[in-house]
């Protein structure tokens, strides 16, 4: 959550550069593209969203 913004951004890219895979939630996901990241929408307030984004992270 987050990698919309300010601070998310550099840290997506930080996290990119170290060579992880990342996972990005966000609201609508024709607002967010970026390379190598892997987008989920939905609403981050909704228990049953969060979970489904979650599903198959380690």
């Amino acid at each position: 959550m987050g990698a919309a913004g300010k601070t998310g951004r550099a840290v997506v890219e930080q996290a990119l550069a170290a060579g992880h895979q990342l996972t990005a939630f966000v609201h609508q996901v024709g607002n967010y593209a970026v390379p190598n990241v892997c987008v989920v929408a939905g609403d981050a307030t909704d228990p049953a969203a969060m979970t489904a984004a979650a599903a198959g992270a380690a």
